[in-house]
């Protein structure tokens, strides 16, 4: 299993997110980001394994809305950067950790769940979006796991496009980042588990 955050012009928060991290995890955290954001980071801890982002169309991506992210994810679901693997897990870099939680991601892959993390509603949604009624909850992405190997075939920009929530395959509707690919999985037969709440925050 992989897991990564992102640190994109955004060092002073990611390194309260990373200090958190390590302080109850011993799995090494990919971080990607500029050659500047690592600087500002400072001295990183062991666990921490930097990847440079020199891709120019990436680079651009994060000026432009979820589009660097989304593209981003997409090369990690690719696994691009040289690594095997067939689960990923994320967490946004502003997320503070305040006990251990990668045990409940890894429990969950364990016990048969290909999709976890925080309920995003759709039926049920606080924004009171009207048409969702009949599609299927998602999750958040600020922490979630997924299993790869329930992901159908994507070209690599045409996921990148899911991720970002500017397409979806099915021709359902899109809520919010991710749920593009959620849905794709679902649909392929993958199971989901809603974290707790209680512990994780979001929707219930």
């Amino acid at each position: 299993m992989i897991v990564f955050t992102e640190c994109y012009n955004c060092a002073p928060i990611c390194r309260v997110a990373l200090e958190s991290y390590h302080r109850y995890h011993d799995h090494p955290v990919v971080v990607f980001g500029r050659e500047t954001d690592f600087k500002e980071l400072g001295k990183m801890h062991p666990n921490t394994i930097p990847i440079w982002l020199g891709n120019l169309e990436m680079y651009n991506g994060f000026k432009n809305g979820h589009q660097g992210t989304a593209l981003l994810f997409a090369n990690v679901c690719k696994k691009t950067f040289g690594e095997d693997y067939s689960q990923v897990m994320h967490f946004d870099s502003d997320i503070y950790f305040k006990k251990e939680s990668l045990s409940e991601v890894q429990s969950a892959f364990e016990e048969g769940y290909d999709i976890v993390g925080t309920r995003r509603c759709y039926g049920n949604n606080p924004g009171g979006v009207k048409g969702l009624e009949g599609y299927p909850d998602t999750i958040s992405t600020y922490f979630m796991g997924m299993n790869l190997e329930k992901l159908p075939y994507y070209p690599i920009e045409y996921l990148a496009k899911m991720w970002q929530g500017a397409i979806h395959p099915l021709g359902w509707p899109i809520l919010d980042f991710g749920d593009s690919v959620t849905h794709t999985m679902l649909n392929n037969g993958a199971k989901i588990k809603f974290l707790d709440w209680n512990k994780f925050g979001s929707q219930n």
